[in-house]
């Protein structure tokens, strides 16, 4: 029997044999797991789709349900006030965007019930949660309070 000294033990040649065999089979299994074909190779479908508009600089972002439901997407109708002998309109301050040039925004929802735009506003004042607007969306129209970032962000192609 041929004995291999190692680390201050014996070993017989079964023990190297069956070493150097699981060592093969280890790394042929690794090399099989890289070289295995993906299991799906089709593309997940995008949450978001984005269109144009004749002639505006904003753009309709319309939203697959899995989308809308991913985002947790809620609105709440923009509410009629006075002030004093003025009739304004509110909205609750979770739907004001601001962007980095100053101007303010909100989210309403389009012709189709998962697709939204951005709305202009010209905001006269914020009272707690409430922001009390000069112009903006008519009374009773919807406005996005949840998921208003992410909007904007698949608007404008932030994360590609």
């Amino acid at each position: 029997m041929t004995v291999v000294k190692r680390w201050g033990g014996k070993w017989d040649r079964w023990t190297v044999i069956a070493l150097v065999v699981g060592l093969f089979l280890v790394a042929g299994l690794g090399v099989a797991a890289v070289l295995r074909e993906p299991e799906s190779t089709a593309a997940a479908p995008k949450p978001a789709k984005v269109e144009a508009l004749p002639g505006r600089t904003e753009k309709k972002v319309v939203l697959t349900e899995e989308g809308a439901a991913r985002l947790g997407l809620q609105t709440q109708p923009v509410a009629a006030a006075t002030a004093g002998k003025r009739a304004i309109t509110t909205i609750p301050y979770s739907a004001l965007m601001y962007l980095p040039d100053g101007t303010t925004w909100a989210y309403t929802p389009t012709d189709h019930p998962l697709a939204f735009v951005r709305h202009p506003l010209t905001v006269t004042a914020i009272q707690g949660d409430k922001v009390l607007l000069a112009q903006g969306p008519a009374a009773g129209t919807p406005v996005v309070t949840v998921g208003v970032a992410e909007l904007y962000g698949a608007e404008t192609g932030v994360g590609k």
